[in-house]
């Protein structure tokens, strides 16, 4: 993924300028960044200028380039800090999968997908995407598409 002239990589948090096997690489990590995770499940530009990484225990960090921002189960409706997919549809809703729920985000508010509220046969939402059609699939652990 390519985003402010780096490309990023999904081994940890590594970034790098040009060729693989030069040594200019950047390592992001919790001791040297405000990501709240070494583990990362996704990463995602879909927004211009920010760079959104699902983590597997601390939700959601966001990076702009300069500064980090975190939503997760504590600071927002995240039904799990556990992200595994993240998607934006035509209409800039960003739509959030994590292991105990979809979620809806508009910037502001979230709104939560489950079992309980909706035609979701599992809570365990693995995969996200937006066909050419503008319409969500969701793949879940257990309950198919």
């Amino acid at each position: 993924m390519l985003f402010n002239n780096k490309i990023f990589l999904l081994v940890g948090f590594f970034a790098f300028n040009g060729n693989l096997f030069s040594s200019d690489w950047e390592s992001f990590n919790m001791n040297n960044s405000e990501i709240s995770s070494n583990s990362i499940l996704i990463v995602n530009s879909m927004v211009p200028s920010e760079v959104w990484f699902g983590t597997y225990d601390h939700g959601i960090s966001i990076f702009d380039g300069e500064n980090w921002t975190q939503l997760n189960s504590q600071n927002s409706s995240l039904p799990s800090d556990r992200v595994k997919s993240i998607t934006k549809d035509n209409n800039g809703l960003i739509w959030i999968g994590t292991e105990n729920g979809l979620v809806s985000y508009n910037g502001i508010n979230m709104v939560v997908y489950n079992s309980s509220n909706s035609m979701l046969l599992s809570n365990d939402i693995m995969s996200l995407t937006i066909d050419e059609n503008g319409e969500l699939w969701i793949g879940t652990w257990g309950g198919g598409i």
